[in-house]
């Protein structure tokens, strides 16, 4: 995969449904609406970079804005709390635009720059911890929960929205507890549907006579 696009598409696609469970004016959009959307960004790409700086300039452009500064933004405002993001500072960002890609990465060790700075600051277990992931592990225990109730009501109800765009069958398939258990991919899934749906359902309010 030599282009950008295709790297940072095989790291974060997670298929929604198959071209064949789509419907309506989503099933007739030529393929590759996807690609589209970070080939319109390649232009932007800084000249003659490696493979680790053009993926995390892409990265910065699309995850960050709409996935992770998203969340971020939520999970406080939820919680009542202020917070900031330092390493967004546009002077660190560009700063850290200069670094070169070997003292980022070395081999399986990741964020090498960031360590070596607080090297001597904080203890070695610290600094060598495994991460931690939350968002996933918390979506994911939350669908096991949710998957029989809360989540069938809204998407096995017979007026949902997102049958315009998605095949029902596609959508109970999902559903079904054989398939769902233990797959990380798949209530990723059906939470975006759950999202997609909710925010449809809000729309066609909006657009309902009062």
């Amino acid at each position: 995969m030599k282009d950008p696009a295709s790297r940072l598409l095989a790291m974060s696609r997670v298929p929604l449904v198959q071209r064949s469970d789509m419907r309506g004016s989503l099933a007739n959009l030529p393929p590759g609406a996807a690609r589209r959307a970070v080939e319109a960004l390649c232009y932007r790409l800084p000249p003659k970079e490696g493979v680790l700086a053009t993926t995390l300039f892409l990265d910065a452009q699309l995850a960050l804005v709409d996935d992770m500064l998203l969340y971020f933004d939520r999970m406080s405002m939820i919680h009542s709390l202020e917070v900031r993001v330092p390493f967004l500072d546009h002077k660190v960002v560009e700063y850290c635009a200069t670094i070169p890609s070997q003292f980022k990465v070395d081999r399986s060790v990741t964020k090498r720059v960031l360590k070596e700075a607080a090297r001597g600051l904080l203890p070695e277990e610290v600094i060598h911890r495994k991460k931690v992931g939350f968002f996933r592990d918390a979506t994911t225990a939350w669908f096991e929960a949710q998957a029989d109730s809360a989540v069938k009501e809204v998407l096995l109800d017979p007026g949902a929205q997102y049958q315009a765009f998605i095949s029902r069958s596609a959508v109970e398939k999902r559903l079904a507890p054989s398939r769902r258990s233990g797959s990380e991919d798949l209530s990723r899934q059906l939470i975006t549907l759950l999202m997609l749906e909710l925010w449809l359902s809000r729309l066609a309010s909006r657009g309902a006579p009062s």
